[in-house]
């Protein structure tokens, strides 16, 4: 978890994939989430409304026959590949995440070890688009708190959600009213990402992801996203 090992497992995909050698449009991240609503409000709503020359893309259950189900960190792993095996336009840019929290009750240590091995199998290959995974211990509600305050204490879903609502009142679930998203701004969220980096340095060097609650993994992907922005003119 540490900066340094990050940069050394980054460093050899700090460009997107492309598929032909032509510049494009905007760079794409896919995002496959285990939250049905504020992940993808997050990351498209406020991520993207900030900076719109990128493009952020939630991976969401599809209706139609034959997709894939579900939101455990399997289904979510499938969801990328199903994505990147079909037609992507010629010359887009791109990676590829998992977005998970870390629920004792629902996913195993092992379900959560096979997404991170796969994601090291996808990075190990020369030609592969960057792949990540970004884990909120206890719930990706512990991230979005970052962005309001240091998080001490908040250790367990309750304890998130109800500090949360202290800053956000409205909060269910959801970021999609124009006077949340506003909440979000560039500073709050560069905050948040300064914050995580701070309480990961506590963490086992060895893990891919955080074990103890009160850390994330977000803001390694947060700050990939503001690092392609800045390289492209908006």
């Amino acid at each position: 978890m540490r900066d340094a090992k990050d940069a050394k497992r980054i460093g050899k995909h700090d460009r997107f994939r492309r598929t032909e050698e032509t510049v494009d449009a905007r760079p794409v991240f896919f995002i496959a989430s285990e939250g049905k609503n504020t992940e993808p409000d997050y990351f498209e709503n406020v991520l993207a409304g900030l900076y719109r020359n990128i493009r952020i893309v939630s991976l969401k259950e599809k209706n139609k026959k034959g997709a894939v189900r579900g939101n455990d960190p399997k289904k979510l792993k499938q969801r990328i590949q199903e994505k990147l095996r079909g037609p992507l336009k010629k010359s887009i840019a791109y990676e590829a995440w998992v977005v998970l929290d870390r629920d004792e009750k629902t996913w195993t240590i092992e379900q959560l070890n096979e997404v991170a091995m796969w994601i090291k199998a996808e990075n190990s290959k020369e030609n592969s688009a960057f792949h990540g995974m970004a884990l909120s211990n206890p719930c990706f509600e512990f991230w979005l708190l970052l962005h309001f305050e240091e998080g001490k204490g908040a250790l367990d879903n309750d304890k998130c959600i109800s500090r949360l609502k202290n800053r956000i009142p409205s909060y269910d679930k959801k970021l999609d009213a124009s006077s949340v998203i506003k909440l979000f701004t560039e500073e709050a969220i560069k905050g948040a990402i300064k914050r995580s980096k701070a309480k990961n340095k506590s963490l086992c060097l060895n893990e891919d992801w955080p074990r103890e609650p009160g850390h994330t993994t977000v803001h390694i992907l947060v700050q990939r996203i503001l690092n392609a922005a800045g390289k492209i003119p908006r």
